[in-house]
């Protein structure tokens, strides 16, 4: 079941560093217990890889990055 907050994320858009970082705001304070969260595809991995690193910052495996076809990298989250 998708979430109202992933839902909201559209998987075809390159999100900046400020909109992930306003996402992982958000989503960091719901009550539901720590899982995998749809954070959106990013320009290149140093912006990823910056959200991730923002509070709470992911911990080793708690972080997934894949390069999709379009050269985006399409991100999840565990917390």
């Amino acid at each position: 079941m998708t979430s109202d907050y992933e839902a909201q994320i559209p998987a075809d858009t390159v999100m900046t560093l400020e909109e992930g970082i306003a996402l992982k705001e958000r989503t960091a304070t719901l009550e539901d217990a720590s899982r995998w969260r749809w954070m959106g595809n990013y320009a290149d991995a140093v912006t990823a890889a910056a959200v991730a690193n923002q509070n709470p910052p992911q911990g080793a495996g708690e972080a997934v990055f894949s390069v999709n076809n379009s050269g985006q990298i399409a991100t999840w989250l565990f917390f």
